[in-house]
């Protein structure tokens, strides 16, 4: 329900809590073009069925030009706070920015070569800033290798954003694409947005967690799948380490809870990259990740509080608007990791409006994702617990 831009580009926010599917993304639709000619618009809901109804709405309240992309989510952030069962669209337009868009329907089977797939169709925009945004499937196994893939395409010229689409049940999450003639509702896509802009363009990413404990060294591991620190078997070290008996094994549910809490920071020059452990082998004692994990990487267990995780998600925001070189924020597209959202319960709110603060009166909008991408140097791109911004002056 904010709109801001320079002469030549501009970003609006609606949001909408209204129960009727097609009412909340009509009225958000409306709050965020405002009668404009859009390049894109992007919509993201935490509804659970009336896809075809949100879709049919956005195609009807934006012209004929107009991209639409977005998805399920674990809920929304948007000028009402952060909210469930709503709405929020988001639109950016003008003649100083460029959008093209692409997406990939066969990506369960091929992540690398889906993101490969829609990076080279969306080629390039043309403008002196660009960033490539990624809108993954949430339940995609081997999230990493999508990113990998672009960046195989794209390389270091072109930084990457984005979010995976979220499911509150893990099952099965849903992605919109569309242009004139229509938006689809698919799921096990990878969608891509290149946007090109006469101003500048900024990403930032923060976490909030810490290390805590004696490094461990990933002495035997492949893809996602941890079989040894420092040569013992992953799971019995990690119990160990975490100081909780070894019946816990035996209950799916139970992992998930201890492993949230406690997950796996990855050295990296920058800091620590966060690895959520998601599923153990009892038999031969693995673990396994939502994303890569390199052998010989040095990794710790993290631990967060409270305030930890509501500065990580200003601090994502400040970053990325210091990306911009002085200049002012248009708007800021956020992509936050729904379980922070789930820790942080009521917090929340207060997370929104420090990123809001930061945005400096700037609209801010986004999602809570099932996995967030930033990558600003470097081929690794995929990220989780974490909150990434994507700032545009």
């Amino acid at each position: 329900m904010a709109a801001v831009g320079m002469s030549d580009r501009w970003f609006g926010v609606g949001h909408s809590l209204a129960s009727d599917p097609a009412v909340a993304c009509a009225e958000a639709t409306a709050s965020a073009i405002k009668g404009r000619d859009a390049a894109i618009l992007f919509v993201f809901t935490s509804l659970r069925e009336g896809f075809s109804a949100i879709v049919e709405a956005a195609r009807a309240g934006a012209g004929p030009g107009t991209a639409i992309v977005g998805g399920t989510t674990f809920g929304e952030i948007g000028p009402l706070g952060p909210s469930d069962q709503g709405i929020v669209a988001v639109a950016l337009g003008g003649a100083g920015l460029t959008v093209r868009t692409a997406v990939s329907r066969d990506a369960p089977l091929w992540q690398r070569q889906a993101g490969a797939e829609v990076a080279q169709a969306v080629g390039r925009t043309g403008r002196p800033h660009q960033v490539l945004m990624l809108i993954p499937d949430g339940v995609l196994d081997r999230q990493h290798e999508v990113v990998r893939g672009a960046y195989s395409v794209v390389g270091a010229s072109i930084p990457m954003a984005g979010g995976c689409t979220g499911d509150a049940a893990y099952v099965k999450t849903y992605q919109f694409y569309g242009d004139h003639t229509g938006v689809e509702v698919l799921t096990g896509s990878v969608i891509a947005v290149l946007i090109g802009s006469d101003g500048p363009i900024g990403v930032g990413m923060a976490h909030g967690w810490r290390p805590y404990g004696e490094p461990m060294s990933l002495t035997s591991s492949e893809e996602t799948r941890i079989h040894e620190f420092d040569h013992q078997p992953a799971l019995d070290t990690y119990l160990r380490r975490v100081g909780v008996d070894d019946s816990i094994a035996n209950d799916p549910a139970a992992v998930i809870d201890l492993t949230l809490m406690h997950p796996l920071g990855l050295a990296r020059r920058s800091g620590e990259d966060i690895r959520i452990i998601y599923s153990v082998d009892i038999a031969d004692r693995s673990m396994t990740c939502f994303a890569d994990v390199q052998q010989g990487s040095l990794a710790w267990l993290m631990e967060t509080d409270r305030e930890s995780l509501i500065d990580s998600g200003q601090q994502s925001c400040s970053q990325a608007i210091e990306g911009l070189n002085g200049e002012d924020p248009i708007g800021v597209l956020v992509f936050n990791c729904g379980v922070r959202k789930l820790m942080l319960k009521e917090g929340t709110s207060e997370e929104v409006a420090r990123i809001a603060e930061a945005a400096n009166g700037a609209p801010v909008a986004g999602y809570y994702s099932m996995g967030e991408i930033a990558r600003i140097r470097g081929a690794r791109g995929m990220h989780h617990l974490t909150s990434v911004a994507l700032a545009f002056g």
